[in-house]
């Protein structure tokens, strides 16, 4: 009997540890919100829910949750801090948007864009592109914890060409590709053409594309022209200057290219207004660093 009695303790002991813990967890992470009430008070901060297994969510303003990692740079782009990101440019991504639309976002980051258009109607069909695997993780995580069906996620980057290519990892929503030697911590990456990957998938339309990959915007673009002739996309893009740089090209190679492929534009200006173009290119960057063309 002894014998009996001392095989079924290790099992009944670690049933009631992991009681005892998950107990202790959950009043441990009680006792901390209820004393820095005042912190999470004074510093507007949104509500996030903290689960035993150690994994933190955000709710944002518009109901979309997101994961929270300390350990990665701007895991949540500040919507723990601002309760939201970017609210009249996400409203003027979706009012692009048909309720039954396709939607491209290249660069997708943690997903805010992504799930905004994935949670506006059921009808929706969401392709979403981030090439750094850490930020992969929280966009695939983000789309599972709002419950999006309607959302496919891919671990790529977006270029002319099918290749490799190499990203900086550690700096959140602004890892970019890298063009010469790297003095940071790099990761290859698989980079596809959306041509390529719209004939793969059988799309049969595609209504907006979200282009924000950090200066590699016209490669992504040139990658893309086939589907830009045949569905003539709205296309939202962020251009700047000093980004472009990275791969030898200036913004307006952009303008050239959109505008022999039937596209006229609009400024977003700093304070996400829409204002017409004003023929001048140079002037008009200086005005605003995102776009929005329509053929």
């Amino acid at each position: 009997m002894i014998a009996d009695s001392m095989q079924l303790r290790p099992g009944r002991l670690g049933r009631w540890l992991a009681r005892r813990q998950q107990r202790w967890t959950q009043a441990r992470i009680a006792r901390w919100a209820a004393r820095n009430a005042a912190f999470v008070q004074r510093h507007g901060l949104a509500p996030m829910t903290f689960a035993p297994d150690g994994r933190i969510t955000v709710r944002a303003d518009n109901g979309s949750e997101l994961l929270y990692d300390p350990a990665i740079r701007r895991s949540a782009i500040d919507v723990e801090r601002n309760h939201t990101w970017e609210p009249r440019y996400t409203e003027l991504l979706l009012e692009q948007l048909p309720a039954d639309g396709v939607f491209l976002d290249c660069g997708a980051n943690c997903g805010w864009f992504t799930l905004a258009a994935g949670r506006s109607s059921p009808e929706v069909r969401v392709h979403a592109f981030e090439p750094v695997p850490a930020t992969f993780g929280l966009l695939a995580g983000n789309v599972a914890l709002n419950g999006l069906a309607n959302v496919t996620v891919n671990n790529r980057g977006l270029w002319h060409e099918p290749t490799e290519l190499r990203f900086t990892c550690d700096r959140g929503p602004k890892n970019h590709i890298v063009t010469g030697e790297p003095n940071r911590p790099v990761q290859t990456v698989l980079c596809i053409r959306l041509d390529d990957y719209v004939a793969e998938k059988g799309l049969a339309r595609v209504d907006l594309i979200k282009c924000d990959v950090e200066g590699a915007e016209l490669p992504a673009l040139r990658g893309a022209r086939g589907l830009l002739e045949r569905f003539g996309p709205t296309i939202m893009i962020e251009l700047t200057v000093h980004r472009a740089k990275r791969f030898d090209y200036h913004p307006a190679e952009v303008f050239d290219l959109l505008a022999g492929l039937g596209y006229g534009y609009s400024i977003i200006t700093e304070a996400d207004e829409v204002r017409p173009a004003s023929g001048d290119v140079e002037a008009d960057l200086a005005t605003g660093h995102n776009f929005l063309f329509r053929k």
